[in-house]
């Protein structure tokens, strides 16, 4: 069963998004009606303080523990922040730029499990192994 309460937040709300992959944390401000109106929708990305990277590293060390951990946090008008839920998967704020950091950090996590040695990828997406280490 799923259960969503929005009832207690009044007029100016907004909701916040916690995003952690590997070590690239962002934090996003979603500003509209209501989740599911993408068209009136603003987002801005916020400056990452010591209390939301608390958030996302202590979400992200549940269930054995998690690479890739959003937390969503409802803000009424009065600025009083809700932590509504927190997962490991979800939509990104930003795809383009999402995207880039998740495949590095795929990337890199293949690589220390499988190569031990440094991968980086050019601007075309391919790999560039160094080969003097393989």
């Amino acid at each position: 069963m799923y259960i969503r309460m929005y009832t207690f937040l009044t007029q100016g709300n907004h909701n916040l998004r916690i995003q952690k992959i590997g070590k690239h944390y962002r934090v996003l401000k979603r500003v509209g009606e209501e989740k599911n109106d993408t068209e009136n929708v603003v987002t801005q990305e916020l400056e990452l303080s010591a209390r939301y990277k608390f958030w996302a590293d202590v979400c992200a060390q549940c269930f054995g523990g998690l690479d890739i951990v959003n937390v969503d946090v409802l803000v009424n008008s009065e600025g009083k922040e809700y932590i509504l839920k927190f997962d490991g998967v979800g939509a990104f704020g930003k795809p383009d730029e999402d995207n880039l950091v998740l495949k590095e950090f795929i990337i890199e996590k293949l690589n220390d499990h499988f190569l031990k040695q440094p991968v980086t990828s050019n601007n075309s997406g391919s790999l560039l192994l160094d080969e003097t280490k393989i």
